[in-house]
């Protein structure tokens, strides 16, 4: 068997077919769902089709008639009648219309009902007539008939070909008409023959289906609805012994088993029967076969199968179906039951598979928001704390559960709340900033920034957007912190910087143009004092040059372009070298340089001349920031694979809180005491680079009034280096 065959029952013969212009049909033609024969749009495009083949045709009668639900009768769906006859909607027995698909002539009739009549009376006009099945989907779903009365002549083989035509329109109109509710595009087929019970499904059916509708409703997840409705499957198909569920793949197009119950071994293709499924899936319909070929070596044997396709909004999702091992065991069943519990199975699977998809939605946004850097606080409506994200928990100090619900106001005497307080203050519009990451962001010049206190001093910058319904209506606002102290603290930085390097850079150029002028203007006749200027202008030149080096190698640590010549080093003698640049400072200063190291101390692997830069920067510190007649003490020692260099001094010390920030860029403790001492910010900052290029680190302990102790580490030369 093949899909696009009709599916017929196997222990029913086949009509004969027609033979000549005349539609291939099969013997019972499908039953049409109520919701599209009674729709106003079919029923207009029929009535037109049916008007123009009475006056194509000379016809005194033709009606288009379509299968019933229950496939027991043709429901009119439009006709024609003369003009002086009223013409009377109604149903037609089946049994008086389904032999006169199958005539391969025009019918002679003594007599047609509903000329005129209503239809079940027996006198009527005598005529001819002929016929033309109306298909869809290769499907015969009714028919067309056009009646003469004896005064005319009768049909010829073109009018019959003519009706054909008006036929496949009135099919085409079907397949074109928009089905809503349980239709669903179903065009079912049923056995033919089968004994019907009565147009109701039963009270038990009833009950059934609406306890099973409840149940539905109140489950979330997806094999427990799959569950429920196989259960149900098998209480409602009381003759079926086996029920499962298949789940189209909407990339695929392929179906696989998603519930079976009772459980089976076999999974993966769809079973019993992929070609009846790949049939019910293409016609969209309920197909039933007393005797699959495929599935029937099961054990046990299939030899009765059901299947029922599920869909939302015409669009298919799956199929439930149901089989047993009696040959003919649903013949007599009622498919409707299965069919509404497949619609109710159809809802509550996409309702689980939204369900799964909000939730995965949900966490992957949680996640999102929980791993972000910037802090995220949620306001709902009444400006109640809805949320608050790890990150803005770490900058605020609180935990979101603290918080929950908290309405934020000004001035409030728990210093924990105050930083989430003004965070969370009304936001004036000129104020408001939109996260540029938001589906509603704008765009605005202002940066409203917060420093908060607790658990330490920071500056946040709170971007902030409103939440809206659908509806339009104000579901709250979302706050995104963002910190920028490390930013101001930079921009800060820089500030001192420039200050701080104007000062460096204009003080020696004036004392270099002074001496420069007085010299050249012949002011300073006596050489001595003029030797005096000329070291005066050479010692500021060389704090120039000094200025410009520092700003050249942070350039060039900046760009990662600083190398260095590793040999092995004799530290003390870099060291000595160090000592002699410091020493017209140490003079200047009144501050008296010792040093220490072992007689056997190993040679250093590095840069000698990095590191007597390093040295030479540490000693200058020391005697800087030294009280006049103070003492600098240098020492060297091993410690495993590195040797220790440390500096220390009895001078004004470091504040702890400025401890942290002091190797780096542009960094100055105190920007009058640095005026007086002379520096730029980079010195500690570019040593700190060249140790950590060796290999090292540098260290401080300091106490404020009592002096610092600068120390850095590197490796030991190694023999075979």
């Amino acid at each position: 068997m093949h899909p696009e065959e009709p599916v017929t029952a196997a222990h029913e013969p086949a009509a004969p077919v027609a033979e000549g212009p005349w539609i291939q049909t099969q013997a019972a033609p499908l039953a049409v769902p109520t919701c599209v024969a009674d729709s106003p749009s079919l029923r207009a495009a029929a009535e037109e089709i049916v008007a123009e083949v009475q006056r194509s045709l000379g016809a005194d009668v033709v009606r288009a008639s379509l299968v019933d639900e229950r496939g027991r009768e043709y429901r009119i769906l439009a006709h024609a009648d003369p003009p002086e006859r009223g013409g009377q909607r109604g149903v037609l027995p089946l049994e008086a219309r389904t032999q006169a698909l199958h005539r391969s002539q025009p019918l002679p009739l003594a007599g047609l009902p509903g000329s005129g009549h209503s239809p079940h009376q027996q006198q009527a006009s005598p005529g001819t007539a002929i016929c033309a099945a109306i298909a869809c989907k290769g499907w015969t779903i009714g028919m067309l008939e056009a009646v003469r009365q004896t005064h005319k002549a009768s049909f010829t083989d073109e009018d019959s070909l003519a009706l054909k035509r008006f036929a496949d329109r009135v099919g085409e109109a079907v397949s074109q008409t928009p089905l809503r509710c349980r239709a669903r595009g179903a065009i079912e087929h049923s056995a033919p023959g089968r004994p019907v019970s009565g147009d109701d499904i039963t009270l038990s059916d009833a009950r059934l289906l609406l306890q099973t509708a409840g149940q539905l409703g109140e489950l979330l997840r997806l094999d427990q609805v799959q569950e429920k409705v196989c259960q149900a499957a098998l209480a409602i198909a009381h003759e079926a012994e086996q029920a499962w569920i298949c789940l189209l793949d909407g990339d695929t197009g392929h179906t696989t088993i998603a519930r079976q119950s009772p459980p089976r071994s076999r999974r993966g293709e769809c079973w019993p029967c992929s070609r009846l499924m790949a049939a019910a899936a293409r016609l969209g319909a309920v197909v039933y076969h007393p005797d699959p070929e495929e599935g029937a070596s099961g054990d046990p044997p299939v030899r009765a199968v059901m299947l029922v396709p599920m869909t939302v909004r015409t669009r298919p999702i799956g199929m439930l179906g149901v089989c047993s091992s009696q040959r003919g065991a649903f013949a007599a069943a009622d498919p409707r039951p299965v069919r509404i519990l497949a619609d109710q199975a159809a809802a509550a699977i996409e309702k689980a598979r939204l369900y799964a998809e909000i939730r995965r939605q949900k966490r992957h946004m949680e996640a999102v928001i929980r791993h972000m850097a910037d802090g995220v606080v949620v306001l709902g409506p009444d400006g109640r704390v809805m949320s608050v994200n790890p990150a803005a928990e770490r900058m605020l100090g609180l935990q979101e559960a603290e918080v929950l619900g908290w309405l934020p106001v000004e001035g409030v005497e728990d210093t924990r709340l105050q930083g989430l307080a003004s965070v969370c203050r009304p936001v004036e519009p000129q104020e408001s900033v939109h996260h540029p990451a938001l589906l509603d962001a704008g765009s605005s010049d202002a940066r409203p920034e917060v420093v908060v206190f607790t658990p330490k001093a920071r500056v946040l910058r709170v971007l902030s957007s409103p939440i809206y319904a659908e509806s339009g209506e104000f579901g709250g606002e979302i706050r995104v912190l963002h910190d920028v102290t490390r930013e101001r603290e930079v921009e800060q930085m820089k500030d001192d910087f420039v200050s701080t390097v104007s000062h460096e850079l204009r003080t020696p150029l004036f004392s270099i143009k002074g001496f420069v002028d007085l010299i050249l203007k012949g002011k300073v006749p006596d050489p001595a004092v003029q030797h005096e200027f000329l070291s005066r202008v050479l010692e500021q030149a060389n704090h120039l040059s000094a200025i410009v080096s520092d700003l050249l190698d942070t350039a060039r640590l900046e760009s990662g372009r600083l190398e260095l010549t590793r040999s092995s080093v004799d530290l003390c003698q870099v060291i000595r070298h160090a000592l002699t640049n410091v020493d017209a400072l140490a003079q200047s200063r009144e501050v008296s340089i010792t040093f220490d190291a072992p007689p056997d101390l190993p040679p250093a692997w590095g840069d000698a001349r990095r590191l007597e830069q390093v040295v030479t920067n540490l000693l200058s510190n020391a005697c800087r920031f030294s009280h006049t007649g103070g003492r600098v003490q240098i020492r060297c020692e091993v410690d495993g694979d590195h040797l220790i260099v440390h500096v220390a001094d009895e001078g004004i010390g470091i504040p702890a809180e400025a401890i942290p920030h002091l190797f780096d860029k542009f960094y100055q403790v105190d920007s009058s005491l640095t005026r007086r001492a002379g520096g730029t910010g980079l010195g500690l900052h570019i040593a700190r680079r060249i140790i950590e290029a060796h290999g090292g680190q540098v260290t401080v302990k300091s106490e404020l009034g009592k002096g610092s102790v600068f120390s850095f580490t590197v490796p030991v030369a190694r023999n075979e280096e």
